[in-house]
């Protein structure tokens, strides 16, 4: 076949955008992988950061390797460990990746069952099967540390609140995903609001949960935070949010169950 040939030149053109093709779409595949990556190790990190476990002050120093250790090695004495809870119940569930699939795939559907007034936390998504995870440092069950989303002002609020051994006290929350506004809404990140919370606050008081962003100074030392300067709505948000996770939709049943 001659090289200037039409039939040549057509199949040589082909045959370059297959493979220029397949090169695209194994390096797309490629960057989505580790982009999943990343973001499952981001997470890991931020439930880290509420373990308090010694690994904890200084996560910047472990490697991916130790940092998925903490999850994976069951004979580690500081390790955590992920399950699922059935959220009708409060009861851990034994459910498989198909199970979890569908269950993500029906979660705004589930959402909007729920009574606008009970519904805190704003969610448009609200999962049956929720994953906590359970801490053990030095060998010894530690702590909780339960996912929490709720809306802020701007943004969507996502986080991670850790519980005490006998479900009673919220001991550290954290947020991993926000779009609060720098300086006002952004201070949910500070060393301030999260030591307040680091202290220790009793979830529930004679009216259920009274977990509480203060305005200003927090009154009610026992189960609020102070307040977050100019910044009213978002900390409204995080007091729905906590009030939502905390409540009859979210842990209160596994809490009042006794836990695992």
């Amino acid at each position: 076949m001659s090289l200037n040939s039409n039939s040549y030149i057509i199949g040589f053109a082909g045959a370059v955008c297959i493979v220029c093709s397949l090169f695209v779409s194994g390096a797309a595949v490629s960057l989505k992988e580790k982009q999943q990556l990343n973001a499952k190790l981001d997470l890991q990190k931020n439930i880290i950061s509420v373990a308090e476990l010694p690994e904890s002050k200084d996560i910047a120093q472990l490697s991916v390797e130790q940092i998925e250790g903490l999850f994976t090695e069951s004979e580690n004495p500081n390790r955590i460990e992920q399950l699922y809870i059935d959220m009708e119940t409060g009861k851990v569930a034994n459910i498989n990746d198909t199970q979890i699939e569908a269950d993500k795939k029906a979660c705004a559907q589930r959402a909007q069952k729920i009574n606008k007034k009970e519904n805190t936390a704003k969610l448009s998504c609200y999962r049956q099967y929720q994953d906590i995870y359970k801490v053990y440092n030095g060998g010894s069950f530690s702590r909780y540390v339960f996912p929490v989303v709720g809306k802020g002002l701007w943004s969507t609020l996502k986080g991670f609140a850790a519980v005490d051994t006998k479900g009673e006290k919220v001991v550290g929350l954290t947020f991993y995903s926000h779009g609060e506004t720098p300086g006002l809404g952004g201070e949910i990140d500070s060393v301030k609001f999260k030591g307040d919370w680091a202290k220790g606050k009793n979830i529930y008081g004679s009216n259920g949960v009274a977990l509480k962003v203060a305005k200003g100074a927090a009154k009610n030392i026992d189960h609020e935070v102070d307040g977050l300067s100019g910044a009213t709505l978002t900390g409204n948000g995080v007091t729905g949010m906590m009030t939502f996770w905390f409540g009859q939709y979210g842990y209160e049943k596994f809490l009042k169950n006794g836990g695992v």
